[in-house]
């Protein structure tokens, strides 16, 4: 303070301004309202309707293991479906949710009922999802639940993933091999790091996988070539790619903590029932 003496930063104090957004642009869930508003009537003084609509179609599959149901528009989930503690729903759901430390935020829109739910959170990983589900259930005028799709893991796929791959910015080599009783994984670059991880993967879905890393649960997604072999390893902290040669790599191990804690699981509202096996 002014007079020299040691300052301790409260928790009710916690900010985090080197995340602040570019402008200060600072929102409430009013002004969130607002846009889902926008986003189902329009305003082609802001944005031309075929640019409005494009945003709120899928794009990208973002291949999660899910057929074409989960997908990508422009800055939104698009998802033709999802589960509810009542069923399944075969339901478009525009959403997005984000996180900075000591913040969360979600937004829900079913354009079909024109419903939406919005949440902001001064707490990390506070996303109220069981809140979500419950709205959603009894005030979103759904239909009645169906039978979920189902999308069950072939272990025959399995050894077309087994290759070496390399991600020359983040983890390293990459080496996947098979098992008796799945995929292995092997990450010297991390070891070196002092980063514990399971070398076992867990299937999921067609092609997305468990990894257990520095105790955190996360899933990685493989992706394949035009000849089904995988060609890439998908992760949000890191992305590692086919090679013939792959190529020791100094890890910053503290990068990668952070961007692993970032990443971590976290429950979301779109799901679909675990994998058949």
């Amino acid at each position: 303070d002014d007079h020299g003496a040691r300052l301790v930063q409260a928790p009710d104090a916690y900010d985090s301004p080197w995340a602040r957004p570019a402008g200060f642009a600072f929102s409430s869930v009013y002004d969130l309202a607002r846009f889902v508003t926008f986003l189902e009537d329009g305003n082609d003084a802001v944005l031309p309707s075929e640019q409005r609509l494009a945003m709120q179609t899928q794009q990208i599959n973002t291949e999660g293991g899910h057929g074409d149901i989960s997908g990508y528009g422009y800055a939104l989930f698009v998802d033709k479906g999802f589960n509810l503690h009542d069923g399944y729903h075969m339901t478009t759901l525009i959403s997005h949710g984000g996180d900075i430390p000591g913040f969360a935020a979600d937004v829900f829109f079913v354009p079909s009922t024109k419903f939406a739910v919005i949440a902001l959170s001064n707490a990390d990983g506070a996303h109220f999802t069981e809140s979500v589900a419950f709205a959603l259930e009894k005030f979103a005028g759904l239909s009645a639940p169906t039978a979920a799709p189902s999308f069950p893991v072939d272990p025959a796929t399995f050894a077309s993933l087994a290759k070496t791959y390399q991600d020359d910015f983040n983890v390293g080599r990459v080496v996947v091999t098979t098992t008796a009783n799945g995929l292995s994984i092997s990450m010297p670059d991390v070891e070196a790091a002092g980063i514990p991880y399971d070398p076992k993967l867990v299937a999921i879905a067609p092609d997305n996988f468990v990894l257990k890393i520095q105790g955190i649960q996360t899933v990685i997604t493989f992706l394949r070539d035009g000849n089904g072999d995988g060609e890439y390893i998908r992760h949000r902290a890191f992305v590692a790619k086919r090679s013939d040669v792959a190529v020791a790599r100094r890890i910053d191990a503290r990068a990668l903590r952070l961007r692993l804690n970032e990443n971590a699981i976290r429950e979301r509202l779109v799901t679909l029932p675990a994998a058949s096996r």
